[in-house]
């Protein structure tokens, strides 16, 4: 039993070479086989191009009585951008844009000024906003 004990161990992996220099093959080689696999492609999704025609440039809408440009930014952001897409809206949709953007107003008036504003009754929007207040029928 004394003599296994005295004979030096050498751990070889079968020819010779020493068992470490084998696990720094292998993880060589699992790094190249890391750097050298396919990577996942990530999907971009582009927004939907919407077509710009002359119809749909922006509109001045702070022409409306008690719209500032704030308001107007955020109609921008949500996509109204004329006096008749404006005008189409009801009050209640007006009402829930407002809270989105967080600003409080009346759009009580606004799209009965728009439809105004959109058929170029300029002076009619302009008597109909003598009569408002802050947006507001007095």
């Amino acid at each position: 039993m004394l003599s296994l004990l005295s004979v030096p161990m050498q751990a070889s992996a079968g020819i010779g070479v020493p068992w470490w220099v084998w696990l720094i093959i292998l993880i060589i080689a699992f790094i190249i086989m890391a750097m050298l696999a396919p990577k996942p492609q990530t999907a971009i999704v582009k927004a939907p191009e919407m077509e710009i025609t002359l119809e749909d440039e922006p509109e001045d809408l702070t022409r409306i009585e008690g719209i500032g440009p704030k308001i107007q930014a955020g109609m921008y952001r949500n996509g109204i951008r004329t006096f008749s897409q404006l005008a189409e809206k009801d009050v209640e949709a007006l009402r829930a844009l407002l809270r989105e953007i967080d600003i409080a107003a009346d759009p009580t008036t606004w799209p009965v000024q728009a439809g105004l504003a959109a058929a170029g009754s300029w002076e009619a929007l302009q008597k109909l906003q003598d009569e408002l207040q802050g947006g507001r029928s007095v």
